[in-house]
């Protein structure tokens, strides 16, 4: 029940006990006892208390700067200095931290975004059971957008372990059972040495880009069930479908 209404209530009341008042007055058949108001006959609380609030049903979680602003339901987010985390949905889970400026944002249930080993990286995972991860370097964009869709973009931030790092890397997937992976970790042949610049791309379902373990690398996957691989040197492109 809101304060207003609670008070206009009481208010409403209060002249009703007047007006109860002022005609036994006046009738000349009240007591001198009629006037008193029993306080165990009347309890104010009832008319102002408000009623027992339901369960809201919501999954979110929102962190930023290392501490935990708002958490409700399952949904979990953890952010270290300067970051921001954000998760919504049944056991989304976002993470955001171990450089700063990092951003991560789940949206789905069973969502996971991690970010930041490095500095300035952003992971976003919208869908349900989707997954992104990005930066194990500096600047790396992760976006996944569809269920069970998944990215990596600088390496695996989630894993704990840096042998060597993506800077710049980007990678996107747009549909569902996607993939897309840039940065030294990637294809049959890991990097041994820092990356940078690398980009896969995905819109369709069902199909994987993986571009890196060099330096400037593109794949990209336009379309239904297809692979496209740019991996282990520089400056390589594919495309798939071919043009």
């Amino acid at each position: 029940m809101s304060r207003a209404n609670a008070i206009g209530r009481l208010g409403m009341l209060a002249v009703g006990l007047g007006m109860g008042v002022a005609v036994a007055a006046t009738s000349g058949i009240a007591s001198a006892d009629s006037t008193d108001i029993d306080p165990a006959a009347f309890d104010p609380s009832a008319l102002i208390a408000d009623p027992a609030p339901a369960a809201s049903g919501l999954d979110v979680a929102i962190s930023i700067d290392g501490s935990t602003l708002f958490q409700e339901g399952t949904a979990t987010a953890y952010s270290g200095t300067d970051d921001i985390a954000i998760a919504y949905g049944s056991d989304a889970l976002a993470t955001a931290g171990l450089g700063t400026g990092d951003y991560a944002f789940a949206d789905g249930t069973d969502a996971q975004a991690y970010s930041g080993v490095g500095n300035e990286d952003s992971a976003t995972a919208i869908g349900a059971d989707s997954f992104a991860d990005a930066g194990t370097g500096n600047g790396d964009t992760g976006f996944a957008d569809g269920s069970d869709t998944g990215v990596i973009a600088g390496g695996e931030s989630n894993s704990g372990t840096v042998d060597v790092a993506g800077d710049d890397s980007y990678a996107s997937a747009v549909g569902n059972n996607d993939f897309a992976g840039a940065g030294p970790d990637v294809g049959s042949v890991p990097s041994t040495t820092d990356v940078t610049g690398d980009i896969a791309s995905v819109i369709g379902n069902s199909s994987e880009a993986i571009s890196g373990a060099g330096s400037y690398d593109f794949a990209g996957a336009l379309g239904e069930a297809l692979t496209s691989s740019a991996t282990g040197a520089n400056f390589l492109f594919e495309l798939m479908p071919s043009l």
